[in-house]
């Protein structure tokens, strides 16, 4: 099942341009190959500048773009420009990238995504599923 996510730049009128990305949208996915390989604004433009991408990697050539890999219409899957209030629930994660740092939105609220991967979100998640098991153990 894919992770879907939306990967944006913010541009100096406050829009900004943005992909869709299918695989792996999670931050310790695509979040962590952000702020490992795409860390600087030419590296930024250029992946935005491929448009939606299937699967990324820690490089443009490696990652899997519907136009350029897969043919599709350049039209269909390229980069489009949203208001900022508009980009912050398109997609389970939205990253933007402002002021030399990546950002994530999770439910609509934006966290500095270098924060956020530290915080070991998924150990709360894997805390509570561990006590709803438990419930339920107990319940049997």
């Amino acid at each position: 099942m894919a992770t879907r996510a939306t990967i944006s730049i913010l541009l100096a009128d406050d829009s900004a341009t943005t992909i869709y990305s299918h695989w792996d949208g999670y931050p310790e996915g695509v979040g962590a190959t952000l702020l490992e390989s795409y860390n600087t604004e030419a590296q930024v433009q250029e992946l935005i500048a491929n448009g939606d991408v299937s699967s990324l990697d820690h490089t443009i050539e490696d990652s899997e773009f519907y136009h350029r890999d897969r043919g599709e219409v350049l039209s269909t899957v390229c980069a489009q420009n949203y208001e900022l209030d508009e980009i912050d629930s398109m997609q389970e994660y939205n990253y933007l990238w402002a002021d030399d740092e990546w950002l994530v939105a999770v439910n609509g609220v934006w966290y500095k995504l270098a924060y956020h991967l530290e915080a070991q979100v998924g150990e709360v998640y894997s805390y509570l599923d561990h006590k709803e098991t438990v419930a339920e153990e107990e319940m049997a």
